[in-house]
């Protein structure tokens, strides 16, 4: 509904197929597939979260419109529940509300009772979560945090020092790319220049959200595009703009210094508001037939867009704890074996000469269960190649390759190596 109100409020006669395109991407490029993929207790609070903020920030743009004090009370009862979810989101209080007055329409400034329409929901919302707060945890700002984290790890709190890592992996973390399925990965272990402060927690099943949606970064160039196109009102647009994009930069910093962790998860606090005026500019540059005259610039947007589709659908695949395959093996195997001709070509592309190194760290028990015990395997059902381990007393093992090509010949092994 938001990116609707700004497309129709400020863009004359946008195609459908560029409208659909648009929805398509913000849907799936927030992150939110991947959050979907462990709907436990951290991700139904970060969606509650982000439905009650994106909810504030159409009302309060659909304000502007409408003239009416009611967008402004349910904008404001929507930031009071946003806290109820998340306590970080709070910050957003002093941003979102900006969508509401806007120049353009009457004096620049807020009248008292358009001020007074947001701050009374809000801040009843907020006296009664501080109740409840004080009477379970005797504490009017506690959330329970510290007891449902006790004894984890030292929390550290409002320290600069936690920023550049959370900027890090929370924009420019790449993922890991391989043949298995589903090919691309939310894993990635890097070692930084800075150190962390102590404490300082790291889901390293993330990967950046400019690696997944490489088009937000069209937000730097948006001054020079909303310069040189002709857009209904582009002042206000240009405003709106960068109220929604201040609120996705502020919040990744702020949750950061209140609560020193990163997760991947945590992108979806604040993906969809850089997301909404980053397509904003990029529909600019693709309605501009003097920007877009090139077939480059239509060919590198659409890029970005199945780029920014696929990888995320990609990722929310496997999500922060490969659950798909755990939960359901089977449908699992249905989807890796129907993409066994994409592994197949990529195999093609990357390694032509079919040749494929594996680096293995191997610890065996005290004893195997068995004379001998697969080690790895590869090839197809009705034609495979194993490598067995077998013990041979004390700390030696053998290792023996059994061959399809050698079975078929009747010669059995090929290979026999003591270690």
């Amino acid at each position: 509904l938001l990116l609707r109100r700004l497309l129709r409020a400020h863009f004359d006669a946008l195609p459908d197929h560029l409208h659909f395109a648009s929805y398509l991407v913000l849907g799936i490029a927030n992150v939110l597939p991947f959050l979907l993929r462990s709907p436990h207790v951290y991700e139904v609070a970060i969606a509650a979260g982000l439905a009650c903020t994106t909810a504030a920030a159409w009302l309060f743009s659909r304000a502007r419109e409408t003239g009416g004090r009611t967008p402004l009370v349910l904008g404001g009862l929507c930031l009071g529940l946003a806290v109820g979810c998340r306590p970080n989101l709070i910050v957003l209080a002093a941003i979102l509300p900006l969508l509401a007055w806007l120049p353009g329409r009457g004096s620049r400034r807020p009248p008292l009772a358009s001020l007074a329409s947001i701050l009374l929901p809000l801040g009843a919302c907020l006296l009664l979560l501080g109740t409840y707060n004080h009477a379970r945890f005797g504490s009017w700002t506690e959330f329970g945090t510290r007891y449902q984290l006790v004894g984890a790890r030292p929390i550290s709190r409002l320290d600069y020092r936690t920023v550049p890592s959370t900027l890090y992996y929370l924009f420019v973390a790449p993922p890991s790319f391989s043949l298995a399925f589903p090919h691309v990965h939310p894993y990635r272990a890097w070692s930084l220049p800075w150190v962390a402060p102590d404490g300082y927690f790291v889901d390293e099943h993330t990967t950046g959200l400019l690696a997944q949606a490489p088009f937000l970064l069209a937000l730097m160039l948006a001054p020079w595009i909303l310069s040189r196109v002709s857009l209904r009102d582009t002042a206000t647009l240009k405003r709106r703009m960068l109220v929604l994009a201040s609120a996705g930069l502020l919040l990744p910093v702020a949750t950061s210094l209140a609560f020193s962790s990163t997760a991947m998860r945590f992108e979806a606090d604040f993906a969809t508001f850089l997301v909404v005026p980053a397509l904003c500019a990029c529909l600019a540059v693709l309605r501009d037939d003097r920007l877009s005259s090139s077939g480059i610039v239509r060919l590198t947007g659409a890029v970005l867009f199945a780029w920014s589709l696929l990888v995320t659908l990609t990722l929310s695949l496997t999500g922060a704890s490969d659950e798909l395959r755990r939960a359901n093996p089977e449908l699992y195997a249905r989807m890796e074996k129907s993409a066994e001709p994409v592994r197949l070509a990529l195999g093609r592309l990357l390694d032509p000469e079919g040749r494929l190194k594996v680096r293995l760290r191997v610890a065996f028990p005290e004893r195997l269960s068995e004379p001998a015990e697969p080690l790895l395997s590869w090839g197809r059902v009705e034609s495979y190649d194993v490598l067995w381990a077998s013990a041979r007393g004390g700390d030696s093992y053998d290792l023996t390759l059994d061959t399809a090509a050698a079975r078929a010949q009747g010669e059995g092994t090929t290979a026999a190596v003591s270690c």
